[in-house]
């Protein structure tokens, strides 16, 4: 009986188990619509792959909209393809009965045939950044390559008005593009002041001990970001807002305000229990995460 019982159950694990892998099988493989023409090109056959799954994977859609949501992801992919340098690609939609191919002639590339800085004196900095003559023009490289020369600019620089921006100058018979990253750069200034507002309960010298520089340091986003994360961590607070102001004080210093929207701080918690020794029970407690406004901590529990 015993070892008729433990052939039962081994069959039915094996018929579940038969079960669940064909359907997990048959979600995987079940996919609408597919890219097709583009499969040279990894990298981009896995950015507009994940595009289309998500736009047709984004909601429910009746019928007789759906040649709308088809023609409005055909010029989806159109865009993707063009901010990942294929700016001559032609984009073909072949449906029937709620299933598709996107076929991309993806064309030839825009590849960058020169990177430069106006003015030129940042030129250096651009062995830094991931980003090369001979690349393609990929919208997503660029910005980021963007963000990082502005790091390294800043970090150098102490301004508090810096801006940096690209341009590209095509030439389509070459298939290539000149990339350029405007520089705008302010005068030097430093950290200033710090003043919090919104917050009732939560002491201001309690607050004062995340700033992590002092009055006349160099003015940087690195040190803000840290005390802005620094405050958030403590659990008090909802939300931590960083107004800067218009202009710089004067010899350069960059007062800030800190905008905080305090989070409930009392809470009340209940629960029944049993056990075999003791029999029925209840437990009842209170938490305040901010006793004496220095984010104290005092719990009262009650059992019952």
């Amino acid at each position: 009986m015993v070892l008729l019982r433990s052939f039962l159950f081994c069959l039915c694990v094996l018929f579940l188990s038969a079960c669940l892998g064909d359907s997990e099988e048959g979600a995987a493989v079940q996919k609408p619509y597919g890219v097709q023409g583009i499969e040279n090109d990894r990298e981009t056959q896995k950015y507009i792959t994940k595009l289309v799954e998500e736009r047709f994977g984004a909601g429910d859609f009746l019928e007789v909209d759906r040649p709308y949501k088809e023609e409005a992801v055909r010029l989806d992919v159109l865009k993707a393809m063009r901010s990942k340098g294929y700016y001559d690609a032609q984009v073909s939609l072949f449906s029937s009965e709620g299933e598709g191919v996107y076929r991309i002639d993806a064309g030839q590339a825009v590849r960058i045939k020169e990177i430069k800085t106006v003015p030129e004196k940042y030129n250096a900095k651009l062995k830094e950044l991931k980003l090369n003559s001979g690349d393609k023009l990929d919208a997503t490289k660029v910005l980021a390559a963007q963000k990082k020369l502005y790091r390294l600019i800043q970090k150098e620089s102490c301004a508090f008005k810096l801006t940096v921006e690209h341009k590209a100058f095509l030439f389509p018979d070459e298939n290539e593009a000149r990339l350029e990253f405007h520089v705008v750069h302010g005068e030097k200034s430093t950290l200033g002041a710090v003043t919090f507002t919104g917050s009732q309960s939560v002491e201001d010298t309690y607050l004062r001990h995340y700033i992590p520089w002092k009055a006349g340091d160099c003015f940087r986003h690195e040190p803000i970001e840290k005390l802005r994360d620094g405050i958030l961590g403590t659990g008090l607070f909802d939300q931590v807002e960083v107004v800067f102001p218009k202009n710089a004080g004067k010899g350069g210093e960059i007062p800030l305000e800190i905008k905080l929207t305090d989070r409930a701080q009392r809470s009340v918690r209940a629960g029944l229990s049993y056990y075999t020794d003791e029999g029925p029970g209840a437990v009842f407690g209170w938490e305040h995460r901010n006793f004496l406004g220095e984010a104290e901590k005092l719990n009262v529990d009650l059992k019952v």
